[in-house]
């Protein structure tokens, strides 16, 4: 049995950090393995979720582009967008209706790009409010099934508030259980299983190959809540 974790919005709130008080019940009372994937870089998930629980098992981080074995690299890939691509996330930044830019809009991390319409430098308030606009708007979700139109090649997935993940074709969160077979059965938690979601290709794999269950959750106090019934 294998615990699988997404980190923002199902361990810790959206770009913030873990709840002190359900870190150190993850520390002291949880004893399951576990695994963290999440699209974020070493950086920011050590800042998020602290170093005993980063250190503590594997991380998979940039969608497994970038793995860690407590605390020491093991992979890490060499992929980047293309400058056609890079030119379109330009092309629609430029002409989204959203006015409030914060700046940091294409951020290259180990074999995957965040694109983000608002930028990498908002406020919290600037990213609840881009968040409620995506949520009528679909921009996020109209951008990335664009990609995938025109680049048959990449994987994209739409990331916590703001952002939009693109991968190479395969490497997206599914590629865990190429790293992690024979560990069934696993129990997934993550907040964007949705199709458009960045959670999704896991999921799914796990669906489709009937290796264990999904709990696709709206926060780290839903996933607490699953954790301690188990």
């Amino acid at each position: 049995m294998l615990c699988i974790f997404d980190v923002d919005g199902t361990l810790t709130p959206s770009r913030g950090r873990i709840d002190e008080t359900f870190r150190l019940w993850l520390l002291n009372n949880f004893k399951l393995p576990y695994v963290l994937i999440t699209g974020s870089d070493p950086d920011k998930t050590r800042e998020q979720i602290g170093e005993e629980l980063y250190d503590g098992t594997v991380v998979y981080n940039c969608t497994g582009n970038h793995i860690f074995d407590h605390g020491k690299e093991v992979y890490r890939s060499n992929w980047n967008i293309s400058p056609k691509l890079r030119k379109y996330l330009e092309s629609q930044l430029d002409s989204s209706p959203w006015t409030d830019k914060t700046g940091l809009h294409i951020e290259e991390r180990v074999g995957l790009c965040n694109f983000s319409v608002l930028g990498r430098n908002a406020t919290l308030d600037q990213r609840q409010a881009y968040y409620q606009y995506d949520k009528s708007a679909g921009e996020r979700k109209h951008i990335a099934t664009e990609i995938m139109k025109q680049w048959p090649d990449v994987e994209v997935g739409v990331a916590g508030e703001t952002g939009i993940d693109i991968c190479a074709k395969g490497t997206g969160k599914s590629q865990l259980i190429n790293y992690e077979r024979g560990r069934e059965p696993y129990h997934f938690f993550g907040d964007r299983m949705d199709p458009a979601g960045n959670d999704y290709s896991l999921a799914k794999a796990i669906w489709d190959n009937n290796l264990g269950q999904c709990h696709h959750v709206a926060n780290w106090q839903e996933t607490w809540n699953i954790l301690r019934t188990m």
